[in-house]
């Protein structure tokens, strides 16, 4: 089947199947709260397709479809939940539920869509595909080793992965592409210092846990500033400072919350050790006890140049050369470099906002103005990735 034919067969099977994907995008947004009813509607929904899924390690169900010539290729399709958490508006500075969950189920819901497809299409697409479904918005990084080991194992040096996410960035209708880096790594951490508090009318007799952690977020910016090659990008920031409750108590305990986003693995390795080093060290000057803990988060995305172009000729046979943006990278993160880490393959951004203006993923606002336009594109694009790879 050539691609005209392909992209014709496509669009009548993703226009045939739009009721059953706003059906499923509603079920999902709205009663699969947990991670036990996601499962089971995933592996219900692919029973009845006709598709075999298995899950692994808890967290993760694969699904696995043959086309023609299972051993021609393998296709690793990857469908990861976003929680956004978004801001709440309106909120007093008291209180301490700042956050709605927000969970992005587009990937997830297209992804089944395209199954769907593939399904119909079986003798007209060549290789096999193994679909991911992520059932948390995050793993560890020992979780994602392990799923990464079992998904990919021998396949590393044939097996071709893929992925994509929404961003408001991206005008509706249009595919965003990104030159090799896509997104950056992402470790979070969390600084407590503890000190002797009392009285604010008595800050001699007291070891100021607000002023120490003060001086450690101040002295956290110099790592960016001062150590790091300016033309390698890396952030850190400070989302969170909590301590004490009153105007006139000093408290015993300040704790501070943190983000390192990156591409160096070099350079992630390096800072981990210095915002340690840091705080320690600032913490202790000043007279506090600290404890650091650090979370390893997902490794930097990174497109393969050759898939790059790949997507890029994707792109233009389903949106038009004139619809396809080179977006910028990112300092968000995402599960699906885990499995680029181990494998070739690349990552893409379907355009989801047209009349809002929302730039932040962390908002009230944010949401698809048509998911019928996204699940189009969406299933469109991974559908091609497959019957036009071989």
């Amino acid at each position: 089947m050539n691609q005209q034919e392909s992209i014709k067969e496509i669009r009548a099977l993703v226009k045939d199947y739009l009721p059953d994907y706003l059906t499923m995008h509603k079920h999902l947004s709205q009663q699969a709260s947990t991670k036990e009813s996601r499962a089971l509607f995933i592996s219900d929904t692919l029973k009845k397709y006709g598709i075999s899924c298995t899950t692994i390690h808890d967290n993760i169900i694969v699904a696995r479809l043959e086309g023609n010539n299972p051993s021609k290729q393998i296709i690793g399709l990857y469908a990861g939940i976003n929680n956004l958490f978004a801001c709440k508006e309106n909120i007093g500075a008291d209180d301490n539920s700042r956050l709605d969950d927000v969970l992005d189920f587009t990937p997830t819901t297209c992804l089944l869509g395209v199954l769907r497809i593939l399904k119909k299409l079986n003798n007209n697409w060549d290789g096999t595909v193994q679909a991911i479904f992520q059932l948390t918005n995050q793993l560890s990084a020992e979780e994602a080793k392990k799923v990464v080991e079992t998904v990919v194992g021998a396949n590393q040096k044939t097996m071709q992965f893929f992925g994509f996410q929404t961003h408001p960035s991206v005008p509706l209708g249009k595919i965003g592409v990104s030159e090799r880096r896509v997104m950056a790594s992402v470790d979070n951490f969390t600084i407590t210092v503890k000190s002797t508090g009392g009285h604010a009318a008595a800050p001699d007799k007291t070891i100021d846990s607000v002023l120490v952690a003060s001086n450690i977020v101040v002295a956290l910016q110099q790592i960016i500033a001062r150590n790091k090659n300016p033309f390698d990008p890396a952030i850190l920031s400070i989302g969170s400072i909590k301590g004490g409750n009153t105007t006139n108590v000093i408290p015993n305990e300040v704790c501070i919350l943190g983000t390192l986003r990156c591409f160096n693995e070099g350079w992630r390795e390096q800072a981990k050790g210095l915002i340690r080093k840091t705080a320690l060290d600032m913490g202790t000057a000043l007279g506090a006890q600290m404890t650091i803990d650090y979370e390893i988060g997902p490794p930097a995305l990174i497109n393969a140049q050759p898939v790059v172009n790949q997507l890029k000729n994707i792109a233009v046979a389903v949106v038009g050369d004139k619809n396809i943006i080179d977006t910028d990278p990112l300092f968000i993160g995402n599960d699906c470099a885990y499995y680029l880490q181990q494998s070739v393959g690349g990552f893409y951004w379907i355009g989801s906002q047209s009349t809002k203006q929302v730039n932040s993923l962390h908002s009230t606002q944010l949401d698809a103005d048509s998911p019928e336009t996204v699940f189009d594109i969406a299933t469109m694009f991974m559908a091609l990735l497959v019957t036009q790879k071989a």
